[in-house]
């Protein structure tokens, strides 16, 4: 897997988040609301563990991804001084993988500072760093695996509000680059970009040159020219991913999934939107479409290399949209109860000054089930607080497995003791109860050594590193450092992510491990999963 693609989930399950309040049912937003930017402290009450908390919903709907369309210039720089640090945390302690948006402001005003500067031009550069030093506060990205420029270029006519072209993308794209250089952020800690674009084959956007074979494939133009921008200012390809929003069903959806590597090769691709209005034909033609989509796409991205997933279009209804009930206003698959859970406040300072909002109650749509069905239809065996015997089995070294050796901890330790490494085969040393001991919280039990389990200290693991890192051993009882979740990859596949230290996961190589061996190869520790952290579970 790529350097810059190896932090996406695959199948990637994602859901487009934009939690409009009621009161936003018309443009331009209320003036409390900003830049629309509600991924930030200040409405914690719409996404936190305390209010509404829509992230844990989006963690229960099955989604391993959350994608939104703004994230504002952050504090202390930014005019609406947005803090979004406590949304990254929570979505990693969720392990919800995070697509970055740099929205259509950003990219219009680089498109105007270009074609005909104003007299007091907005620093678009200067922005830009300060978007990349928040996430990587903490030297390495945490959550988030895309940046997402721009949203939907080839719709926007010339001459209309927001327009911008190819070579804008690519010019916040360097912006982003030259920062990560001056942060002194190394490749394997730096993201992939995208710039979603609609499945139309003839743009709006008359600066996109489309020709053949391009213009036989929806989106194929746009996309083409954002490569060919990228290629132009020296950017590696291989950091560009296609994201083509896409409202197809069915045959329609296995049909573009064959024709876009024909068209594009080599390029990896995921639907940034997919989904269905409850105007269109009622909640149940909705909910049926929705499960035919995602039915559908979660089963292509096991199948081709190239294409990664999807993000359902969208968690919530977004009143602003249009007139009440028609089609643009009832995508979400929650809408609006007509209750309060409460009435929150943002931050004490300036510019908002604590100005309310309401925090909805939302009701479920059938969609919800429908798109739960979809994505779970082959669940993972239900784990017991009684335990289950599993074997743990590398997806990079098939054959091979995580092994415990417990002699000699015979009471905690600050430093743990034993070892965990590989072995060819399962036998008793690899065996392993695994239970649930909170909600998606899980220890891993020696069966042959009771009483020990898998340990974790992923305190020195703050980047992405080719011989991993920290130390996975053993311990005799379960504390903080034996607590784990597991995170689903492919169908039936997983990364082993510790709670105590969110983001590392446990990684093996069993490079020189034959059968025969005692034991061997490395057990330790990665930030983000790639390929030598991704493990199948047994049960027997």
């Amino acid at each position: 897997m790529d350097t810059y693609t190896r932090r996406i989930p695959k199948p990637m399950i994602g859901m487009n988040w934009q939690p409009s309040p009621s009161d936003y049912a018309s443009i331009p937003p209320p003036s409390k609301y900003g830049d629309t930017d509600f991924a930030n402290d200040d409405f914690a009450a719409l996404w936190g563990a305390s209010g509404r908390n829509d992230l844990q919903k989006i963690k229960e709907l099955g989604c391993n991804t959350i994608k939104m369309y703004t994230i504002g210039h952050p504090a202390p720089n930014g005019h609406w001084m947005r803090n979004h640090k406590g949304f990254f945390n929570r979505a990693r302690e969720l392990g919800l993988s995070v697509i970055l948006p740099i929205s259509n402001y950003f990219v219009g005003e680089a498109y105007k500072n270009r074609t005909s500067p104003p007299s007091n031009p907005l620093d678009i550069k200067s922005m830009v760093f300060d978007m990349v030093a928040e996430v990587y506060a903490e030297g390495n990205p945490g959550s988030a695996i895309i940046w997402a420029i721009g949203n939907e270029y080839d719709l926007i006519p010339n001459g209309a509000y927001g327009f911008f072209e190819a070579s804008d993308i690519a010019t916040v794209a360097s912006y982003v680059i030259d920062a990560e250089s001056k942060l002194q952020i190394t490749s394997d800690n730096a993201l992939a970009f995208t710039s979603p674009v609609s499945a139309a084959t003839v743009p709006l956007n008359k600066s996109i040159p489309c020709f053949p074979p391009f213009n036989s494939l929806g989106g194929g133009c746009a996309n083409n020219a954002i490569i060919q921008e990228f290629t132009k200012r020296g950017i590696q390809p291989q950091r560009f991913i296609a994201s083509v929003d896409i409202y197809e069903v069915r045959q329609q959806l296995v049909n573009y999934f064959e024709a876009f590597p024909r068209v594009l090769p080599n390029v990896p691709m995921f639907h940034g939107e997919l989904g269905w209005s409850a105007a269109d034909g009622g909640d149940g033609k909705q909910a049926e479409n929705i499960a035919s989509q995602f039915s559908t796409t979660v089963d292509l991205a096991q199948k081709g290399s190239y294409f990664f997933g999807a993000c359902c279009f969208e968690f919530s209804d977004e009143l602003w949209k249009g007139p009440p009930n028609t089609s643009e206003t009832k995508y979400g698959i929650y809408t609006f109860s007509g209750q309060l859970i409460q009435t929150a406040s943002q931050g004490n300072h300036s510019p908002v000054w604590g100005a309310q909002y309401p925090v909805d109650n939302l009701a479920q749509r059938p969609a919800v089930s429908a798109f739960i069905n979809a994505v779970l239809s082959s669940p993972p065996e239900p784990i017991s607080t009684d335990g289950k015997v599993v074997t743990i089995e590398s997806v990079h070294f098939g054959g091979t497995f995580m092994r415990l050796d417990g002699r000699g901890v015979g009471a905690m330790s600050n430093s743990g003791g034993g070892k965990v490494d590989c072995h060819k085969g399962a036998q008793g040393w690899e065996q392993f109860l695994l239970r649930e001991i909170d909600s998606g919280i899980i220890t891993l039990e020696s069966k042959f050594f009771p009483g020990v389990y898998v340990r974790m200290d992923g305190s020195s693991v703050k980047t992405s590193s080719g011989s991993g890192a920290g130390v996975v051993n053993a311990q005799f009882g379960a504390g903080d450092y034996e607590k784990f979740r597991l995170k689903p990859m492919q169908q039936g596949e997983y990364a082993i992510e510790s709670v105590r230290f969110p983001g590392v996961v446990i990684r093996m190589d069993a490079t020189g491990v034959v059968p025969g061996d005692a034991g061997g190869g490395t057990v330790n520790c990665q930030l983000g999963a790639g390929g030598w952290e991704v493990f199948r579970l047994h049960y027997i």
